[in-house]
């Protein structure tokens, strides 16, 4: 059996698994008796993750109101243990939104450089700012419902957002050994979409492409 495979079963074998989100971060609704007692739970996963998976492979365990700020949390646990890694971080409703506070901007899923720079146009400057901010106007700087989805999220509402469809690949690549050369790396990287001339720079010609027909990003990697 695979470690992703391993780790899902073990995991399985002691809490049921809500969302597997990759391969290295799942989700799981806590029962009754995990929400009064999560210490105990926690200790009881990674007991059976060190004993079916194998001592070196670590993880770390957010637990909060909803995903979204259990994966805050997980993030901030990670560096907290004495282990990095290894860690846990439980967030109780009564205990937020202080520790929220406490952190930067991009230390939000879905805040990447771009999206910071959007916040900061938007004089929205720390966590606290953007925690106070109301969630119609946090739509209208994300120019979606993201923005109002992340605002109740934050707040401790349970939000759903619907799951994507994925195609077979994604904008990036992880590309074989004897591809990863710059001309492996162009082969990879087709453009779909109407013919540009030449003369067109590129960013001019990444931006009169279709929306849905970005080039895609190809990421060499040094074994």
């Amino acid at each position: 059996m695979d470690l992703k495979g391993a780790g899902v079963q073990s995991t399985h074998a002691v809490i049921p698994i809500d969302t597997v989100k990759s391969i290295d971060e799942l989700t799981c609704r806590l029962d009754e008796a995990g929400r009064h007692y999560p210490e105990t739970l926690v200790a009881q996963l990674k007991g059976t993750l060190a004993h079916n998976v194998g001592q070196f492979i670590t993880s770390s365990v957010g637990i909060a109101a909803n995903p979204q700020l259990a994966k805050i949390a997980c993030k901030v646990g990670k560096k907290a243990g004495e282990r990095y890694g290894n860690g846990l971080m439980i967030w109780q409703p009564e205990d937020l939104p202080a520790p929220l506070f406490k952190l930067n901007l991009d230390d939000i899923p879905g805040i990447g450089s771009g999206m910071e720079r959007r916040l900061l146009r938007a004089s929205i400057q720390t966590v606290e700012q953007l925690y106070n901010t109301e969630p119609k106007h946090m739509r209208r700087i994300w120019r979606n419902v993201t923005g109002e989805r992340l605002w109740y999220a934050l707040h401790g509402y349970d939000i759903q957002a619907p799951e994507a469809e994925r195609g077979m690949f994604g904008h990036g690549r992880v590309l074989p050994p004897e591809s990863r050369s710059l001309g492996g790396c162009l082969s990879a990287s087709p453009v779909y979409g109407p013919t540009i001339p030449a003369s067109t720079s590129p960013v001019a010609r990444s931006s009169r492409l279709p929306r849905r027909n970005r080039w895609r990003s190809c990421t060499l990697v040094n074994q």
